[in-house]
């Protein structure tokens, strides 16, 4: 994310890195770059073990998260067992001292270390080097040849992240019931019947990607650390009236209410058009998509469980391998960074990727594995990239939110996913935000 969480304070994130991982910090700053994650880059004291420099990640499990706790320790701590097994391209989280790859802070934020990443990062957009993508290739074969039952990580259930908030959106815009208008009413369309595959063309650069492989770099674009006066802080001295920690390094915050699952929590927080700045902006430019979107949703949910029908082709995957997610280490050539999507889906998850810009891509991986891609995961899989920006965008909107780098971010996302679905009606423009 490009702005520092205002309800954590970088001294709390010093305090669990140094605690947690016995890492002797003498210094911490924030690293704005990326989206979905927090970034600091931590710097050892002269003369401590291991490296002088950590990557550390913090990520919100609350109930407007992008993840459960236990889904992303599932990710991450399959990136571990890859760079176990001799992966030495997966930049993988240090463990703690009992196996655990995070440590809480309280119910919302967990705390993850990385090594930091001697090397040159790339930014978003298609491969300029043939061989680059050729690399990446290669690198998902190791992957997807890993057995899957050695693995913790979760499998791909095809449900689509933060899709009550569209559902909602979308009934306010129309009034009507929320389970009725993304077409699961009953008697929908099977999924034998639709042909074809869904969604339209869309360029992968039309949506925001999480978070950028250059947080991991020790060379970054212009201007992409831009810490703040207090950025940075020496030793680990908690601020006044912290949480309390156990023995197994987690810091305990308020209770969950009994009882209270993450879905049912988020459910009562769907909010409203007029919760910020974007709020009204975002609601008539979706108003102007609103049945074309429906459609589309409609559907992604078709195909989607045909493929949850057949998981005899699941492989692990990376989820985002995108050149973002790259770093041309010193040491190891190109690395994958951010593990934190991993997921066991078909393959096709992490190769419409590649085959969206070289469709010579099928071929070699078919050569390379015995393995056909499909077509229509291919499509569907590219699906699965907007409608979730898509969705984030609204609930982003729809909650409490300022004028802000990341909420702009957002905006740009959600017109990008928009401009590949024609309006319902022709006319009018679709905006730009406050202050854009």
């Amino acid at each position: 994310m490009f702005t520092r969480p205002t309800d954590l304070s970088v001294a709390t994130v010093a305090e669990v890195v140094s605690r947690t991982w016995s890492i002797d910090v003498d210094g911490i700053q924030y690293a704005p770059v990326g989206f979905g994650s927090h970034h600091w880059i931590v710097v050892t004291a002269d003369g401590s073990e291991g490296p002088d420099r950590w990557f550390v990640t913090v990520d919100d499990v609350g109930p407007a998260g992008r993840f459960e706790r236990a889904q992303l320790a599932a990710a991450l701590g399959t990136a571990r067992v890859l760079r176990d097994h001799g992966l030495d391209f997966v930049v993988a989280p240090r463990q703690r001292p009992d196996g655990d790859v995070l440590a809480g802070i309280d119910d919302r934020w967990v705390v993850s270390v990385f090594p930091h990443v001697a090397g040159t990062s790339r930014g978003w957009g298609r491969f300029d080097d043939p061989a680059a993508r050729e690399a990446v290739l290669d690198r998902l074969v190791a992957v997807h040849a890993m057995p899957t039952a050695t693995v913790p990580a979760r499998t791909e259930d095809f449900a689509l992240q933060d899709r009550d908030h569209l559902d909602h959106a979308l009934a306010d815009i129309d009034h009507t019931e929320p389970v009725h208008r993304l077409g699961r009413s009953p008697g929908a369309t099977r999924p034998d019947d639709v042909q074809g595959a869904p969604g339209a063309e869309r360029s992968p650069g039309g949506s925001r990607s999480d978070d950028a492989g250059d947080a991991h770099g020790t060379e970054t674009s212009p201007g992409a650390s831009r810490p703040d006066d207090d950025g940075n802080v020496h030793g680990t001295e908690r601020r006044p009236g912290a949480s309390h920690s156990d023995e197994t390094g987690d810091v305990h915050g308020t209770e969950a209410a009994p009882g209270a699952s993450r879905r049912e929590e988020a459910d009562a927080t769907v909010g409203s058009w007029d919760a910020g700045p974007f709020g009204p902006r975002a609601s008539d430019l979706l108003r102007r998509h609103c049945d074309r979107l429906v459609q589309r949703v409609g559907d992604h949910d078709r195909f989607a469980t045909r493929a949850a029908d057949d998981r005899s082709r699941f492989v692990v995957t990376h989820g985002e391998p995108h050149r973002g997610n790259t770093v041309e280490s010193a040491a190891d050539g190109l690395v994958l960074v951010d593990w934190d999507t991993t997921l066991l889906a078909p393959p096709e998850r992490d190769l419409w990727w590649l085959t969206k810009e070289d469709s010579d891509v099928v071929a070699a991986y078919r050569d390379r594995t015995g393995v056909a891609l499909d077509p229509s995961l291919l499509a569907l899989y590219e699906e699965r990239w907007a409608l979730p920006d898509l969705a984030a965008a609204v609930a982003e909107f729809r909650r409490p939110h300022v004028d802000s780098e990341d909420t702009r971010t957002s905006w740009a996302a959600l017109r990008g996913v928009l401009a590949a679905i024609p309006p319902d009606t022709a006319g009018g423009a679709d905006g730009i935000g406050p202050g854009v």
